[in-house]
């Protein structure tokens, strides 16, 4: 199985880096006001296609955004994802491209 993933999480794994080229939406933000007294924070939007088009290694997850105070990576996989928990944080994992089974203790769920 093989795949690349959008996943978001919050603060895990220090390891995974940005992605070259990128800042993260959060530095992007900008306040806008309409009225007196009314603040709005604008945020750059991700482009994920051009995000995976900077980096080709699997394995090696990328932050390429923050929401929040969640860590939005990319990472590109071929093979298991092994079963693992995190205490602090919750993840969500989007398909971009390919597919692969999560495999929970009572189930096996086709992910595309």
């Amino acid at each position: 199985m093989h795949g690349k993933l959008a996943n978001a999480a919050g603060e895990g794994k220090r390891e995974s880096r940005a992605c070259s080229g990128f800042r993260p939406a959060a530095a992007h933000a900008t306040l806008r006001a309409r009225d007196p007294g009314e603040v709005q924070v604008m945020i750059d939007k991700v482009n994920l296609a051009e995000k995976f088009a900077l980096f080709h290694s699997r394995w090696d997850p990328k932050i390429v955004g923050e929401l929040n105070g969640q860590q939005v990576k990319l990472v590109r996989f071929m093979g298991d994802f092994v079963w693992h928990h995190h205490e602090e944080e919750d993840e969500l994992f989007l398909v971009v491209k390919g597919e692969f089974v999560m495999e929970f203790r009572d189930a096996r769920v086709p992910v595309r």
